[in-house]
């Protein structure tokens, strides 16, 4: 790995909170490609149009978080994958296959914040049967619902106020019971 030099790379970036000392990012993957000409001299707030094969990688890393299969290339390669009623058939396609497991992991783990739940520090009134079970069983909830959204085409809304849930029994048992020895 080259070394970060402001002679070859023009001035360092700076990093920082609001009250806090600027810091220098210490790592060129990651200072180089936001600091290049190419980057920065994209206008922000500027559409472009993706080329099809753009628009492959971008569906498939966001559905799969993998990369695109043969028939994503092809579409792709035609010069079709841009038109509507082929990008539909693909994503329907898309989120059919269990490689689809992967956007409800990500995603939710990521922006519903799913993965917290891991940290999570039990109350000592649940200590006694708490286990990596039933750790997992909220995320696994939450998986579930974001899972039926995406899978029943449900509006994004049912995050907030679903009239449905996925219930583990024994999570559920444990949270009812801690609840009415309080």
């Amino acid at each position: 790995m080259r070394r970060f030099s402001r002679s070859r790379h023009g001035r360092r970036l700076r990093v920082g909170h609001r009250n806090g000392p600027p810091q220098y990012p210490v790592e060129p993957g990651v200072s180089l490609p936001i600091g290049s000409p190419a980057v920065r001299a994209w206008p922000p707030n500027t559409p472009y149009r993706l080329n099809d094969i753009d628009l492959a990688s971008r569906l498939s890393f966001f559905i799969w978080s993998s990369i695109p299969d043969d028939t994503l290339l092809n579409l792709a390669a035609k010069g079709t994958l841009h038109q509507p009623q082929v990008i539909e058939q693909q994503v329907t396609r898309m989120l059919a296959d269990p490689k689809s497991q992967a956007l409800v992991r990500n995603f939710a783990g990521q922006w519903l914040q799913v993965r917290n739940v891991q940290t999570h520090q039990p109350s000592p009134e649940t200590l006694f049967h708490f286990d990596d079970n039933l750790r997992k069983a909220p995320r696994e909830e939450m998986n579930l619902v974001f899972a039926n959204i995406i899978r029943e085409n449900r509006p994004v809304t049912d995050l907030l106020d679903a009239n449905y849930t996925f219930l583990n029994e024994r999570l559920a048992k444990t949270l009812w019971d801690s609840r009415n020895h309080r």
